[in-house]
């Protein structure tokens, strides 16, 4: 099992946050589902969301990403990336699952407006790209695309 990275992100005004944990395996996301839970206290049923982790993560379609809900409080949204580290995570990839996101926070709290929809994607795009550049400052070893030997 290799290491997992997370960011939570969190949207003060409507009192939820969005966690996106990035993992290079299926054992490795649970792992870190699991540890992010116990850090954030969630008030939600631990066994009850890996077995709903476990089931999405079965099917082909959660082949680079996938967003799901659950009852975890603070945290409302989670979106799953396969990659090794952050910086592997691509702008499409984010932005389409940050997008699902966006929609699952918006219909959580009733939201309806396109132009709230927008700056939240926007906020939540801009969160994650800024946790990643602050990643790889941490990380000056790391190139992207870097080939695998």
């Amino acid at each position: 099992m290799k290491d997992f990275n997370y960011i939570n992100i969190v949207l003060d005004i409507y009192r939820c946050s969005v966690l996106v944990l990035v993992a290079p395996d299926k054992e490795s996301i649970i792992k870190g589902y699991q540890t992010v839970f116990k850090k954030f206290k969630c008030t939600g049923n631990l066994e009850q969301d890996i077995d709903d982790i476990k089931e999405v993560l079965k099917n082909d379609y959660a082949y680079k990403g996938t967003t799901f809900s659950f009852s975890c409080s603070p945290v409302d949204t989670c979106v799953l990336i396969y990659a090794d580290n952050l910086m592997e995570v691509t702008y499409e990839i984010i932005v389409h699952e940050l997008y699902h996101a966006m929609k699952r926070v918006c219909s959580t709290h009733g939201i309806e407006d396109e132009e709230a929809e927008a700056y939240m994607l926007e906020y939540l795009c801009n969160q994650f790209w800024d946790a990643q550049n602050n990643w790889k400052a941490k990380h000056p070893e790391y190139k992207k695309n870097k080939k695998k030997q």
